[in-house]
């Protein structure tokens, strides 16, 4: 059977630049789309255990920053399948905790999800 793959699209906010919470729904993050007006800025990462919860940044095992090098233009991020293995309810920041970066309008972006 092959893998059945889902887009959900997110919005982050010009105002405050992360996203409203999304659930992965227990499917694997595997690519996200861009969008051709995205202000350079790295892509970080929150979590949280239940909807609506509190969301934490989100580091590796090293203690550092999850999260995806800047980049301009529309293209697609393919992800590694172990990306945010465990998270199921996320945000995403435009930049990173303490830096984060103005989007002029808001962007959306489109997750690519795998069951």
């Amino acid at each position: 059977m092959a893998d059945r793959l889902r887009n959900i699209p997110v919005t982050v906010n010009d105002t405050g630049d992360i996203s409203d919470e999304v659930n992965l729904g227990g499917e694997i993050l595997v690519g996200i789309h861009m969008p051709a007006t995205w202000v350079s800025a790295a892509i970080s990462f929150q979590a949280a255990t239940v909807s609506g919860g509190t969301f934490q940044d989100v580091y590796n095992e090293l203690n550092v920053q999850v999260s995806i090098p800047a980049a301009v233009g529309a293209r697609f991020i393919a992800l590694p399948p172990n990306f945010l293995m465990g998270a199921q309810f996320i945000k995403l920041r435009s930049g990173l905790t303490g830096a984060v970066v103005d989007q002029t309008a808001n962007r959306i972006l489109v997750l690519v999800t795998r069951q």
